[in-house]
Order: C-alpha cells, then structure tokens, then sequence
C-alpha cells in the first residue's frame, strides 16, 4: 500500500523532541513550569540511537499499533478484536491523528507523549497523552500502558503538561506524584475509570 506523504513524514518524526521547532511566539506565551523542560540534548542523542535499529517498515507498525491503542476503535470493534486485521487499514488512516511532542527512554521504557484527536460539541478538540512502552527484540510492543489522558484543553497547556510530564520522568519522580499534582488539567484517570493493560482501553472499575 502506498503510504501517503504526511504520514511517511509523521514517521520520519517519531521520538524527535518537537521543543526546537516550536513557534517562537509560542514558547514565549507558554505558562511558566515549576521543573526544568527535559534536556534536549539527552533526547535527541537517545532517540537518534533508538531510530538506527527501526527501519520505515519498522516505524510504520508501531505507529499504527500505538494508535491501535490509544485511538477510539471502531464501533463493530471490542477489545479483543481491535487489532485485528480487518480493522488495521482503518487504524493505518487514523495515524495521522497523531503528533508526537515529547518523549525518553529510560533503559528499556520509552516514555512519551503526544497529542490527539479529542471530541467536542463545538468542533476539533485535542487531547493529551502520556505513556510509557517496552519493545522487545523484533521491534514489537510487549508492554503498553497510558498513564493519563488530558481534558480538551487549549494547545499552550497541552504542551505546558507534555513538558512537565517528561520532565518529571527525566528527574526519575513518580509518575503516580505527577498525575496526582495535575489532576485539575486531566480526564483519566479520575477515581473511576482506570487504564487496562489487558485490553489497551480506560475501563471502568468494577
């Protein structure tokens, strides 16, 4: 299948820290954050070494199988049926509702965050999410986790969360403290909906 231009260049992005495209304009209207942004130079050399081993084949798959994931499914889809192959050109259509911002790997953990497609009454809306993911040796997702997912909120806060979020996870804090500290800007979790390794979606407790 011939992979359209935007997504190839999604693809030729993946894990690059997006602090130094950023409009200038932007990063001067940017709410102040309490820790320092993650070091661009860290990032970039971990995320250039972690890239050689992928090829665009490579890339490709894990980008739809991460928005496999954190995508809304379609509705003749449940979660054990979503990464079906029926369902994969669906998925491979909708990559291109992702953006990555920022993301680390710490060890074997990649840890990451992007922006989404968010639904609202009153048109396109984004969501943020953060993550965290391990590979094994052929390149494939062996463990998956959202860690939160924002409310619809505007674009300056959703990068301001990214930031502090990577920055927290660079400091080696807790990402239980983090969450717990921007609880006000966050959907999930939320005391009843709790993230499912198992099945890839937020589920209620039961």
């Amino acid at each position: 299948m011939k992979i359209p231009h935007l997504i190839i260049s999604l693809f030729s992005v993946l894990f690059l820290v997006s602090c130094s495209t950023q409009d200038p304009k932007t990063e001067k209207n940017m709410n102040p954050i309490e820790i320092d942004k993650p070091n661009e130079n860290m990032l970039q050399i971990q995320f250039d070494s972690f890239k050689k081993n992928l090829d665009s084949a490579a890339l490709e798959k894990l980008n739809i199988d991460i928005a496999t994931r954190v995508l809304r499914k379609p509705d003749a889809a449940t979660w054990q049926t979503k990464f079906n192959v029926e369902f994969r050109e669906y998925f491979e259509r909708k990559v291109i509702e992702l953006e990555w911002l920022y993301s680390i790997q710490l060890q074997d953990t990649i840890f990451f965050y992007l922006i989404r497609d968010g639904r609202d009454n009153n048109g396109k809306a984004n969501r943020g999410v953060g993550a965290k993911m391990v590979l094994d040796n052929d390149n494939e997702i062996s463990y998956f986790e959202e860690l939160f997912v924002t409310k619809i909120i505007d674009r300056i806060n959703l990068e301001r969360i990214g930031r502090e979020f990577l920055s927290a996870v660079q400091e080696n804090k807790a990402t239980d403290e983090f969450i717990e500290k921007s609880s006000a800007s966050l959907e999930w979790p939320d005391g009843r909906l709790f993230y499912s390794v198992e099945k890839s979606e937020w589920r209620y407790v039961d």
